[in-house]
């Protein structure tokens, strides 16, 4: 698939927010695994730590499906 996007010169900071936003995404994943990790496997966290650290990652996941962002398939 092909896709053309113009942007004015004034547009720029758009448009490198468009071409990058590929970039965001594997950001926002590569989050959501670091939290799921933290809770899964991290012995040192405490059950406080945990907690906050599932709710952050249930935070996390909320506000992309709000804005109709997948990070799987």
């Amino acid at each position: 698939m092909a896709v053309t996007i113009t942007f004015n010169d004034e547009d720029h900071k758009e448009a490198i927010n468009a071409l990058k936003v590929n970039d965001f995404i594997h950001c926002m994943w590569e989050l959501d695994q670091w939290l799921r990790a933290e809770c899964k496997y991290n012995e040192k966290r405490t059950e406080k730590e945990i907690d906050a650290l599932y709710e952050a990652r249930e935070k996390l996941n909320d506000l992309l499906y709000e804005n109709g962002l997948k990070l799987y398939e």
